[in-house]
């Protein structure tokens, strides 16, 4: 059973709490790559400071164990009906809504849990499609929001409001919104540090053979060159102005404009690289 209750009275996400409590909500085939990373960043603070400073408990929609999306469950401390009734008695802890990859079912209970929970100005994390819930519930209209590269194109079009970023984590006040994957683990040291010091952090890394830790606004992808086998700058150019303009694709003479070649040139280029026209090439990334 991954979960942890702890001893010590849960408090909010604020600098004077003895223990900070976090409530996961775990959607349908949510990524437990995912979840696990929020939650190992939360246990192996525990252990480096030697008490417990963070407890968690997972909620599903009817307290029963929920199944990722590589099928493994994840048994329930709460149900979300007991949760918006206990949330009406007392002060909220940080609600963190995890998903995976795909676009959430609509939920009208777990839309108004999330505005409850903010209207008591607690804090809220989104993490993978969680951050399409957090969006579809009118919570993040003016914030920066980090939403994975494949879910963008979508989330763009359908939340225009929201400042969307590919990038691995995002903080925006008290919403905090992460890509998945392993960023969660990134995000959740963010508040580690915050809370506790980079030191406790650096013992975090060293015990968990995690060599760096990305900031917030941090790269979400590899860069170009790591993924596609390029022997051109040029080519490389064009393919990155097109993954940053894929809702309002640009024009092909204004993407080789960036590459300082000619049309041809890059039609050329394109043809030898990837066996493609840079239009095609486009077309199968959008």
């Amino acid at each position: 059973m991954l979960s942890n209750t702890g001893k010590e009275p849960a408090g909010m996400l604020d600098i004077q709490s003895t223990c900070r409590n976090f409530c996961f909500y775990l959607l349908p085939a949510f990524s437990l790559q995912a979840f696990s990373s929020a939650v190992e960043a939360l246990r192996l603070a525990n252990e480096v400071l030697g008490r417990d400073v963070y407890s968690w408990q997972v909620i599903s929609d009817d307290g029963q164990p929920a199944a990722s999306s590589c099928g493994l469950m994840v048994c329930a401390d709460s149900s979300l009906l007991f949760e918006r009734e206990k949330a009406r008695r007392s002060i909220s802890p940080p609600a963190v809504v995890v998903g995976d990859r795909n676009a959430p079912s609509p939920h009208k209970q777990l839309d108004a849990w999330l505005r409850e929970c903010w209207n008591r100005r607690g804090s809220l994390v989104g993490i993978g499609s969680g951050t399409i819930v957090l969006a579809r519930a009118g919570l993040a209209e003016g914030r920066r929001c980090a939403v994975h590269w494949e879910q963008f194109p979508m989330f763009s079009e359908r939340y225009p409001s929201v400042l969307a970023a590919q990038t691995a984590f995002e903080r925006d006040g008290q919403l905090h919104t992460c890509a998945g994957g392993d960023a969660p683990f990134d995000m959740f040291l963010g508040m580690v540090d915050q809370h506790h010091g980079t030191t406790a952090v650096n013992r975090i890394c060293e015990k968990a053979i995690a060599c760096r830790t990305r900031a917030a606004g941090d790269r979400q992808r590899l860069p170009l060159h790591s993924r596609v086998q390029l022997n051109h700058q040029a080519v490389i150019k064009v393919i990155e102005q097109m993954e940053a303009n894929l809702t309002e694709p640009l024009l092909l003479d204004d993407l080789v404009g960036s590459a300082g070649l000619s049309r041809r040139q890059i039609e050329q280029l394109f043809r030898r690289e990837l066996g493609c026209s840079p239009s095609r090439y486009y077309l199968d990334l959008r």
